[in-house]
């Protein structure tokens, strides 16, 4: 009896040591060491290297795709892409580079996606309404409006930019009381983060030479109508104002759910015959805001489905800041 307790026992004192030694490869990632008594690689640890692998795989995918990460607050740096000349482009060229803009996207490449036919109304071939045209339309030549980097592409080739400022109003305009915050300056951000903890996409803007106040903006939310989300509200926001006597001043992105219906189009706005591919519809006057001071910014609730109601949790949010 004796015996078959020492038996026993060296089993079980055996068993213990396997184990703490299974333990201690596991950690080193030297799987290769465990051997079964047969000799072979067990199949169970097989299966965890594949599974390691295919989790490296996936990390260093979702790091080119990020290459700036704060673990500790949840909150990703996007890379973004600079305005870009779409003159004579193929409509399918464009659609291309929005589709790569996509799929390579940290926030929405996981997404089933094409480009929304009600969005992309655009022509082959076309001009496009350049920076310089957007910014100076009353000053220039209609043939100067569409050379060089194209004002919308900005907003193509970064899909995370759920708004963008198409037009910045950068003189005194008749009946208005304002000066340029932001002048000769195209409203690129110089850094875009997502905070996965509030879900929400930041858009920095920022320009040393800042001067006046009262500045206008349309924004374009062309993105935001591409990627199906519908319907909006700027919840929050600071030096941000809408015009009390526009006859939408009832009906703001700010005092109300407003219906996203951003695109693109061969469009008359530039003057050039045949037209040109644009944003429209120009007259969203509940997206015409205007900056009061610096610093400004707001944030704006997203929704696919139209909300209950203003408090109902948001598909995303979009916050725009102003320095």
């Amino acid at each position: 009896m004796l015996e078959f307790l020492r038996t026993v026992i060296a089993a079980f004192i055996i068993a213990f040591i396997i184990n703490l030694l299974r333990i201690a490869i596991f950690e080193n990632g030297d799987y290769t060491r465990l051997i079964s008594p047969s000799g072979i690689l067990n199949n169970d640890i097989q299966e965890i290297e594949n599974r390691r692998n295919v989790s490296e795989q996936n990390t260093v995918q979702i790091k080119s795709n990020n290459p700036e990460i704060n673990q500790n607050s949840g909150i990703i740096e996007i890379s973004t892409e600079d305005f870009m000349c779409f003159n004579n482009l193929s409509k399918n060229e464009i659609l291309n580079l929005r589709r790569n803009a996509v799929s390579t996207s940290p926030v929405f490449s996981n997404m089933s996606y094409e480009p929304n036919p009600n969005v992309f109304g655009i022509g082959d071939y076309k001009p496009w309404i350049s920076t310089e045209g957007a910014l100076h339309f009353n000053k220039i030549s209609k043939e100067k409006r569409i050379i060089g980097p194209s004002r919308d592409s900005i907003g193509i080739l970064n899909p995370e930019l759920l708004y963008y400022v198409s037009i910045a109003e950068n003189e005194d305009v008749e009946n208005t009381n304002f000066k340029t915050l932001y002048k000769d300056f195209y409203f690129a951000p110089y850094k875009v983060t997502y905070d996965s903890d509030t879900n929400t996409i930041t858009a920095y803007i920022k320009n040393e030479h800042k001067e006046g106040n009262y500045q206008p903006l349309f924004l374009s939310d062309s993105n935001a109508h591409d990627l199906g989300y519908n319907y909006a509200i700027m919840d929050l926001s600071k030096n941000i104002g809408f015009y009390s006597d526009s006859p939408y001043k009832e009906s703001t992105l700010k005092s109300d759910i407003q219906s996203i219906t951003g695109y693109y189009m061969i469009g008359s706005a530039c003057g050039i015959e045949d037209g040109c591919n644009n944003y429209a519809p120009y007259w969203q006057y509940y997206n015409h805001l205007y900056i009061k001071r610096l610093p400004a910014w707001f944030n704006i609730k997203l929704w696919k489905n139209k909300p209950a109601n203003t408090e109902q949790t948001p598909d995303i949010n979009y916050k725009m800041v102003f320095e």
